[in-house]
């Protein structure tokens, strides 16, 4: 693929493993575009009109694969309805109508428009070649005025793919939707569920949400992130013979890009391959996790414990509690300091304690609930970060810290902000979670001010970095286990065991979630509930492979 001038090939590496020996890995070995909507025209339109391939074929493609896709659930003697709309997606569906009922499937079609002048050239010549074959064809009106049809049939939403912006009004598309949906039966949406914006991942329900989506050169943004992915049900992608030359020049015009990251691939990265078999605890690396409240310090003892199952090779605790009371519940691994002064740190002695520890990478925040930080504070992290130390930032910490760094930039390399939607927003940074891809392009532009990266944590998390200009990498992979209080804590906790590494910041980050992943993947085989300390407990080798 062809890089964009304003991001060097550095700046999208992805630098893997070990201590001793950093292997490059560029972002598309990890992960594959997410095609934004434009982009996904920008392809059509330039391997019809520059490229040549007709575009009757690459519909007949399209069609076809739908049709595949659709008889593999089709159950014998169910009908298949098609909704097919007056654009080029409705004529994918009249495709996929020809294939089904040539297979010997019984198939009815709606043709969802309002004047059969409406439709698209090729759309037309899709319907003809559906009337040589006497296959049955019936208006919208006669559709949503009591037509007689069997419940739960297989449904093929072909209305209107990614041509939408914003939301679906009133009117002939979504009442048809909206009938078709009490028929209870499965669906299967082409390239979307009508109604759906494809660069947007937020906002209300399609009329008609898709059990199966069957999308064609690359995925959308409402496929692979939350809560719109939802919608899509499972998201397949198929090749239909875009020309190749059309892909790589539009994406080299595309002025940001998603990026869909593998779990396969990001678990070949081993952060710790290359480490001596005599290796001592230093080599691996000390961590320190300051958090907890008066409530209590559950959160950084698992985060703490979540650093130390991911590979550091020393790791201390500091609370506000009581040292005693807090080691009567450790681990005997871990060690105890306490750094407060009432709810604030006591910087002096952490500066100290990094400085005489050789501590590398420092986790401030889990289980705060209000931010722990002083004027100055922030500005000895800063000269601590220039010496050497990584720092990874959660929870309370992230209270107001927009306004707290304005002063005093941090290194994006090394320092990673970890917040949900709403600790994004207590940040200070933006009113509202990111939409879109310009909303994440105008928190980039605020992270390289602040020197900060952030993994916008959600079921499928993004990383925004000043170090990856204009390029956002996605972990799609959801998994409902995170969604629990803790979650956060280990994930935390991981990421600054990786920061011993010295890997970007924009790199631990998925790779913690691969690794939580993968862990949440071999418990769910015993059948039982699980819990974050469930997934604390059992992180174990970084040597992990994915089921299909």
């Amino acid at each position: 693929m062809k890089s964009h001038k304003k991001s060097s090939k550095s700046s999208r590496r992805l630098e893997a493993a070990s201590i001793n020996n950093r292997d490059s890995i560029e972002l598309p070995h990890v992960g594959k575009p997410i095609w934004s909507v434009a982009s996904a025209k920008n392809v059509d339109r330039a391997s019809i009109s520059e490229f040549k391939i007709p575009s009757l074929s690459l519909m007949e493609c399209a069609g076809r694969k739908v049709a595949v896709v659709a008889a593999a659930r089709c159950r014998p003697g169910q009908l298949i309805v098609v909704l097919a709309g007056p654009g080029n997606n409705g004529g994918d569906a009249l495709v996929a109508s020809r294939y089904l009922h040539l297979w010997g499937y019984s198939v009815l079609v709606i043709d969802i428009l309002n004047d059969f002048k409406d439709q698209t050239p090729d759309r037309s010549t899709q319907g003809q070649s559906l009337d040589e074959l006497n296959i049955r064809r019936v208006s919208p009106h006669d559709f949503q005025s009591g037509l007689p049809l069997p419940s739960k049939p297989l449904i093929l939403d072909g209305v209107l793919g990614i041509g939408i912006r914003g939301s679906l009004r009133e009117g002939l598309y979504k009442s048809c939707l909206q009938k078709a949906s009490q028929l209870n039966g499965t669906v299967i949406s082409i390239d979307l569920p009508s109604g759906m914006d494809g660069d947007c991942w937020s906002g209300e329900a399609p009329p008609l949400p898709a059990d199966i989506t069957v999308t064609f050169g690359a995925s959308k943004a409402a496929h692979r992130i939350y809560p719109a992915a939802r919608y899509c049900g499972e998201t397949l992608v198929f090749d239909i013979g875009f020309s190749k030359e059309a892909v790589d020049q539009s994406l080299a015009k595309t002025k940001h890009q998603l990026w869909e990251l593998a779990p396969e691939a990001l678990a070949r990265i081993n952060p710790w391959r290359g480490l001596a078999i005599d290796a001592h605890k230093f080599e691996r690396g000390h961590v320190l996790v300051i958090g907890g409240s008066s409530l209590g310090f559950g959160a950084p003892m698992m985060a703490a414990v979540s650093a130390a199952r991911a590979g550091a090779g020393w790791v201390s605790l500091a609370t506000p509690h009581p040292v005693e009371t807090v080691m009567a519940r450790s681990p005997l691994a871990l060690t105890h300091q306490n750094f407060f002064k009432g709810d604030h740190l006591d910087i002096a002695a952490i500066s100290k304690f990094v400085e005489q520890r050789r501590v590398k990478a420092l986790l401030i925040g889990p289980g705060m609930v209000t931010s722990p930080f002083q004027s100055g504070d922030l500005e000895t992290l800063a000269r601590l970060q220039r010496q050497g130390l990584s720092l990874v930032l959660d929870a309370g910490a992230l209270h107001q810290l927009g306004e707290r760094l304005k002063p005093t930039r941090l290194l994006p390399e090394k320092t990673l902000l970890t917040p949900h939607p709403g600790e994004l927003i207590k940040m200070g940074l933006t009113p509202d979670a990111p939409k879109t891809l310009a909303d994440f392009e105008q928190l980039q532009e605020t992270c390289n001010n602040l020197g900060v990266s952030i993994f916008y944590k959600s079921a499928s998390p993004v990383i925004v970095s000043p170090e990856l200009p204009h390029h956002f990498p996605c972990y799609s992979q959801a998994n409902n286990s995170l969604g629990k209080a803790g979650s956060g804590d280990v994930l935390a906790g991981i990421c600054t065991a990786l920061a011993l590494t010295s890997l970007p910041s924009w790199v631990i980050a998925p790779l913690a979630q691969c690794h939580m992943h993968y862990t949440c993947q071999k418990l769910q085989d015993t059948g039982k509930e699980i819990i974050p300390e469930d997934i604390c407990s059992n992180l174990g080798t970084w040597d992990i492979s994915f089921r299909s």
